[in-house]
């Protein structure tokens, strides 16, 4: 897992989406992952972190 998704894991959105090899990057084929988090979600995030 690439150290971008390990940030995105922590900081609490959801993986939705998951595109092997499904973009050219550099002349190789990358993947894509897709993360969502609701902004009710966030904000509820927030007020829990001030506590």
């Amino acid at each position: 897992m690439p150290p971008s998704a390990r940030v995105l894991q922590r900081l609490g959105p959801r993986r939705e989406a998951y595109f092997g090899r499904n973009e050219r990057l550099r002349g190789a084929w990358t993947d894509e992952i897709v993360y969502a988090l609701l902004a009710d979600e966030w904000a509820a995030r927030g007020s829990a972190t001030r506590r």
